[in-house]
């Protein structure tokens, strides 16, 4: 997860329920993998997911916009 400093901000000062606007959030995902060895690590990248936190600009879905970009399999 990965946030910007609006969100950063919210989490050190425990301004979380709401996240203020201005929050933004990025989640990358992966696969999961094995290695030889038996370790578990990333593999082949998935998708990244976003969320954009603004109350009078997304009303209708309750302050939130959110995206998704998928990676080609």
């Amino acid at each position: 997860m990965l946030g910007n400093d609006v969100a950063i901000a919210a989490v050190a000062s425990n301004h979380i329920n709401p996240w203020p606007d201005g929050a933004e959030f990025a989640k990358v995902a992966w696969a999961h993998a094995i290695n030889a060895a038996g370790n578990a690590g990333t593999g082949k990248f998935v998708r990244v997911e976003f969320m954009l936190k603004d109350k009078k600009k997304y009303t209708s879905i309750l302050g939130w916009r959110f995206g998704r970009w998928k990676a080609r399999t």
